[in-house]
């Protein structure tokens, strides 16, 4: 996903206040050029009127701030603010100087004393919305986006980043809405075609994906991200070659993307291709060594090829990474119920006191003997349907790698070939399953 705060700067015109007695050329040439020197001069020549004096406190803040010496320019909106308490756009850019320093709780206070002074600030509204959904406060980025909408019905910009709000929520109906509000108030918004395109991946809508990514590729030959994103639309529908193609070309437009050589590394996992596989999880890891799930990916890739030690490992660092991913526990204990005479239960009932109760939790308590088969199966269903169908495919792969491994194997490879059925092919488990099936049909 791409990085979706782009802030708004409010900038007092001055042509008018030129010709005000208490100005000077300093002062003209620091609002227009963003020169330093020239606002510095102006500040100490005490030939400004207060009113004057206060601009450009202003407009060197904006200064510093464009040359990202954060601090500075805070010390100077301080002090606009200090000689004007009422000066809206001191604190509605002060405010997106602490958004840029991720201090997301003074930004909001900033813009919130701006829409105060300013009710009518639409581009002030969008600011405050970018810092809720920072704070991941969904709902009250969309009031906010929503606000601004309402000021200002054509302003794509918050149609945008509501869309966006709304599929950080899951709600992508409404996040595609906004992005078609977005592309019918400008045609050529690679970005609202691009996200657009996630919006239907997330529902599972793989041409409409595809059409959108290739429409943002034609806009823009050189978009990494679309060629990486219609890789895992191609992956998804099990068109790993057109998959891998992809990300070859995200690659090739970006050597460093380890996202897309994580993504080249599942479908060679999901082909079968085992070693290409590993290869690019090594530079993944090699270009981003904090990336929790290369290590999981990579961990899978050498379980499929019979290197429990070294996926063990891999799970472990997985885990160290992110405690809280349920996941990898369970993709460790997997791998330690391939080693003949290895328990996992003291490693799983450690890492369970991290994990959150919701799903797939239940299946950590069935590993650890806490909740019987039929109550996993109870706890898999959703009113969801989606959800519903993806909780029941994982509850046949992992008891079914379970039952194999504990003296039921008739109703293991029954349960493993359930998952192979019905997972869809963009599921870990899917890719799991194929691979472990094939490993016992081979004995």
């Amino acid at each position: 996903m791409k990085l979706y705060v782009f802030i708004f700067t409010v900038f007092l015109g001055v042509a008018a206040a030129a010709a005000q007695n208490g100005w000077n050329s300093d002062a003209e040439t620091c609002a227009k050029f963003d020169d330093l020197n020239a606002c510095t001069r102006a500040i100490t020549s005490g030939a400004l009127s207060q009113n004057n004096l206060v601009i450009t406190y202003y407009n060197r803040g904006n200064a510093w701030k464009h040359k990202g010496e954060y601090d500075k320019a805070i010390a100077d909106f301080n002090e606009a603010i200090r000689l004007n308490p009422n000066y809206a756009d001191a604190f509605s850019n002060r405010g997106i100087v602490w958004e840029y320093k991720d201090e997301y709780d003074k930004a909001i206070a900033d813009y919130s004393e701006a829409i105060r002074l300013n009710p009518n600030d639409v581009d002030t509204f969008r600011n405050r919305g970018s810092a809720w959904d920072f704070k991941h406060e969904y709902d009250k980025a969309i009031a906010d986006y929503s606000e601004a909408i309402r000021l200002n019905p054509n302003f794509a910009d918050a149609f945008f980043y509501r869309g966006i709000a709304w599929k950080n929520k899951g709600e992508y109906d409404k996040a595609i809405a906004n992005f078609n509000e977005v592309i019918r108030l400008n045609p050529n918004d690679v970005d609202a075609f691009n996200n657009r395109g996630i919006a239907w991946d997330d529902k599972g809508e793989y041409d409409k994906a595809i059409a959108d990514y290739n429409e943002v590729i034609r806009l823009k030959p050189n978009y990494e991200s679309a060629f990486n994103n219609r890789g895992n639309a191609w992956k998804a529908k099990g068109e790993y070659d057109k998959a891998i193609t992809d990300y070859n070309d995200a690659i090739r437009l970006n050597p460093n993307y380890a996202l897309a050589f994580y993504n080249r590394g599942i479908a060679w996992n999901n082909k079968g291709e085992y070693d290409k596989s590993i290869a690019d999880y090594n530079e993944a890891i090699r270009l981003n060594p904090n990336y929790e799930y290369v290590f999981s990916g990579r961990g899978n890739a050498r379980v499929y090829k019979g290197e429990y030690d070294k996926a063990i490992a891999d799970y472990r660092e997985a885990i160290r990474l992110n405690p809280v991913d349920a996941y990898n526990p369970l993709f460790l204990a997997i791998a330690i119920m391939h080693q003949p005479g290895a328990d996992y239960n003291a490693e799983l009932d450690e890492e369970a006191k991290a994990l959150k109760p919701d799903w797939p939790f239940p299946i950590v308590q069935f590993y650890l003997g806490q909740l019987s088969l039929s109550a996993l199966e109870a706890a898999a269903k959703n009113p969801d349907a989606q959800k519903e169908k993806g909780q029941v495919c994982e509850v046949h792969y992992y008891a079914g790698e379970w039952q194999y491994f504990h003296g039921e194997k008739l109703k293991g490879t029954e349960n493993l070939k359930a998952a192979r059925k019905d997972c869809p092919k963009y599921f870990t488990e899917y890719s799991a399953a194929v691979a472990e099936l094939k490993r016992i049909e081979s004995q």
